[in-house]
């Protein structure tokens, strides 16, 4: 999931951030779990807060975004493929 900190945009999975008061302990712990579970609250928590319906699609945009921030923290993504709930403050900024 795209989100903005200091004007750039960093990404984080549904896994962790679909969890109410998710640790990095936590994360662990539902490690086999998948993001999908998420889904349906994150679509509804989207939608409450930002009062339009936002769907998890697969965006080349986003995703060379996302190869980015990966590449910036030194990482190798795994070769999925990858879907994006794109909100309005990440789309228009």
């Amino acid at each position: 999931m795209p989100y903005v900190v200091d004007d750039k945009i960093s990404f984080g999975p549904s896994r962790f951030l679909g969890y109410d008061q998710n640790t990095m302990l936590g994360h662990r712990a539902r490690e086999g779990r998948d993001g999908k579970v998420t889904n349906v609250i994150i679509r509804k928590s989207l939608h409450d807060y930002f009062g339009v319906r936002i769907q998890n699609v697969a965006d080349n945009v986003f995703n060379d975004l996302f190869l980015e921030f990966c590449d910036d923290l030194g990482v190798e993504p795994v070769a999925n493929k990858r879907t994006f709930w794109i909100t309005p403050d990440v789309d228009n900024g």
